[in-house]
């Protein structure tokens, strides 16, 4: 297993296959809320499982950790979605800002300052990040996705989904995957409480996984199959909730995120 840095990016590497690259200085307009995201993402085989800037929504990038509205700045990107008008664009889209890694010692990990800021330029929330990638088996390998944001603003600031449900950590997948189940099993997916939801395709699965000890556990999932028009999903901490965060204080989350060949290892 390998970590390569290049001077916007950090990949891994196993075996000669590209498991991630994560560009942390993005090269994309400003009305798609630049931030760092992970693409492309292949299994251990190198079957793809994320997509970037699709023609129905070019503001998808893969995985990223993001918000549509924290003080009615928007980090997800795009339209705006304002009640009694719907999607209109507006100029209020934020930027999650590469700040420099921090020292570690670990081969497997590492750790990622970022400051969130509004249009124009002011620090919203001071944010470290630590991303942790491991090989599990022969098929499988797991994404740990670690962070700790700070309220830097003098006021409280407020996570909301629009009324869609969707922010957060968020995957886009590709329309292969057709098949989706919730480890409760229950049905319909979206706004229902479960720690794992798994996205199948003929070659591989996807499971997202929340963590015990994240707040509002077991998650909401905001969850999208192909025949709803694209494939993705969210860990819905504020899906139908808003996540209020006083001034100098701190939100800890952690995720999981398990990428399979031929759909093995899903633990359910």
């Amino acid at each position: 297993m390998t970590l390569n840095f290049s001077m916007n990016a950090v990949e891994h590497w196993h075996g000669g296959q590209r498991l991630f690259r994560y560009v942390f200085l993005p090269q994309v307009p400003l009305d798609e809320s630049p931030r760092p995201y992970f693409h492309p993402v292949c299994t251990l085989s190198g079957t793809l499982v994320t997509d970037f800037q699709p023609v129905d929504h070019r503001w998808h990038h893969g995985i990223s950790f993001t918000v549509p509205d924290l003080n009615s700045v928007n980090f997800w990107g795009g339209n705006t979605d304002v009640p009694g008008q719907g999607y209109i664009m507006l100029a209020n889209q934020g930027t999650v800002e590469h700040i420099g890694f921090e020292p570690s010692g670990a081969a497997d990990s590492f750790t990622e300052v970022l400051h969130w800021r509004d249009p124009q330029g002011a620090l919203m929330l001071h944010e470290m990040r630590t991303i942790r990638s491991t090989i599990l088996d022969a098929d499988r390998w797991a994404l740990e996705f670690a962070t700790v944001l700070t309220n830097r603003m003098s006021t409280a600031v407020t996570f909301k989904a629009w009324p869609a449900g969707y922010g957060g950590l968020f995957w886009r997948g590709l329309p292969t995957f057709t098949q989706r189940r919730l480890s409760t099993g229950e049905t319909p997916i979206m706004g229902r409480r479960a720690a794992q939801l798994v996205y199948s395709s003929a070659a591989a699965t996807v499971t997202l996984e929340d963590q015990p000890e994240n707040p509002r556990y077991p998650n909401q999932w905001f969850s999208r199959g192909d025949d709803e028009g694209y494939v993705g999903a969210c860990f819905g901490l504020f899906h139908s909730t808003p996540y209020d965060l006083l001034a100098g204080e701190y939100l800890s989350l952690r995720y999981r995120l398990l990428f399979a060949d031929h759909t093995v290892g899903t633990r359910i």
